[in-house]
């Protein structure tokens, strides 16, 4: 990972996101074996699946996920 962002919007719209998060990788071989990584990083976090599923259902009380996308950037030169 080579940054992470945290954008506050204005929303137009219930259906607008007010605050964006944002994950930079260096390329896409970055993401292999990704889910792995997290897994460890998880278990030594929250102490495993279960509590890491815990800890989202108490999250989600907070706010409303309306998606996630994967964004290309071009930098031109």
């Amino acid at each position: 990972m080579l940054a992470s962002r945290v954008y506050v919007v204005e929303a137009r719209g219930p259906a607008d996101p007010d605050i964006i998060l944002t994950v930079t990788y260096k390329n896409w071989a970055s993401l292999d074996g990704l889910a792995d990584r997290e897994e460890a990083v998880g278990a030594t976090v929250y102490g495993g699946r279960d509590k890491a599923n815990q800890a989202s259902i108490s999250r989600e009380a907070m706010r409303d996920v309306l998606g996630s996308e994967t964004i290309h950037e071009m930098i031109l030169k």
